[in-house]
């Protein structure tokens, strides 16, 4: 019990110093907007600059608190083989929140360190900048690892934003797209453990940016009911392995919603499990993406800390307008090749297979129940005549 108070205490002098630092309280109304970016792709291209009008008109209308960006800001394939490529479109995309003063937050995308510069150094050079709120942990895999605290007037903290690092491929050298680690995953459960000690023993609400998403996105869509669209050609580019880091969300009873990018044409949003599991909207004008019809946007999450905490989320699109995704997805029986698994796992890898077996048993067990009360339904009515 002595050690634990150690602990505790040398948690609230280290967590006192860093919130100074960062400095992100709920307004005084009781609320916290976050703008996400996602897929913003700068390539060096005229593109980047309609792309900067994208994230004006949607920071002038919206007026956040912070800004999460969630990864492929740039397009690092597109790298002309120049010095300081990358930090010269960082300073074009970085470039709205320094023109109003908002603060923001960086998480590694899988085409971002495929320029110049290293996942490291990127988020080295991002943390350098007053505005910036990006950091990374030693010893733990990934870049863009690290928490934010969102504190009330009485400096109490209220909400904590976790950002994590998804890799780029080869989640444990598998096909598909990474993961986000075990000792990343245990880096995040000591933290919320800590938060929770502070909290009387209580889980303190919070939420959670990352580029790919992990495969209950994919189950979700195939099981529940959701909002926004899934256009994306390759369906849900979910990482090639489930590393568990859903079910320690679960397990903390912290995390109450998830926001990732990477599928340009996707931005549903769900429950799954008692967490909302959201895409954002496609900001970037480069490299495809939404679909045809749909504008460029950025998703909005309102927090309210009035009468205890909730949020709100809708779309805000580049024409100043508001999507609030009155449209509908509901479950279906007989699921396409691309609704199976993660796209870009091997047929070769068992992870392709369990990817989708949780539907493939509901839709098995459906099925199965449909034909037996069919067959019974006929047999009672010849026993009838």
């Amino acid at each position: 019990w002595e050690m634990k108070q150690l602990i505790l205490l040398l948690w609230i002098v280290f967590l006192r110093s860093s919130t100074q630092s960062k400095s992100l309280y709920v307004g005084s109304d009781g609320k916290f907007t976050i703008v996400q970016f996602t897929d913003l792709h700068l390539d060096g291209s005229t593109k980047d600059f309609a792309t900067l009008e994208v994230q004006r008109t949607i920071l002038k209308t919206e007026k956040p608190d912070v800004v999460v960006l969630t990864g492929d800001s740039v397009s690092g394939p597109f790298w002309d083989g120049s010095i300081d490529w990358y930090e010269s479109l960082w300073t074009l995309y970085t470039t709205p929140m320094r023109e109003m003063g908002i603060r923001w937050a960086y998480a590694h995308g899988n085409h971002d360190g495929e320029g110049d510069l290293s996942a490291l150094d990127i988020v080295k050079m991002d943390k350098s900048d007053p505005l910036s709120l990006s950091d990374y942990v030693d010893g733990i895999r990934g870049s863009s690892n690290f928490f934010i605290p969102i504190l009330n007037p009485q400096n109490q903290t209220v909400s904590v934003l976790y950002v994590f690092d998804s890799g780029r491929m080869g989640c444990y050298g598998l096909s598909g797209y990474e993961c986000v680690y075990p000792d990343q995953i245990q880096w995040y459960q000591n933290v919320s453990e800590n938060f929770k000690m502070m909290n009387g023993n209580k889980p303190i609400p919070s939420m959670a940016f990352f580029h790919i998403p992990f495969p209950e996105y994919l189950d979700m869509y195939n099981t529940k009911r959701v909002r926004g669209h899934m256009k994306d050609a390759g369906g849900v580019c979910c990482s090639g392995a489930n590393t568990g880091l859903f079910d320690a969300m679960k397990k903390q009873q912290d995390v109450k919603a998830v926001f990732v990018g990477h599928d340009h044409e996707n931005d549903f949003i769900g429950e799954y499990e008692g967490i909302t599991l959201a895409y954002g909207r496609k900001t970037g004008v480069a490299m495809y993406g939404p679909s045809e019809g749909v504008l460029r946007g950025a998703r909005i999450i309102e927090i309210d800390t009035n009468n205890g905490w909730s949020f709100s989320s809708w779309i805000r699109q580049e024409d100043e307008t508001i999507d609030r995704q009155n449209y509908f997805h509901e479950p279906e029986f007989f699921l396409s090749a691309k609704l199976m698994v993660c796209c870009g796992v091997e047929p070769t890898d068992m992870t392709r297979f369990f990817a989708g077996l949780p539907t493939m048993i509901v839709g098995t067990t459906v099925t199965v129940g449909l034909i037996g009360f069919i067959l019974t339904k006929k047999i009672r009515e010849k026993q009838k005549t």
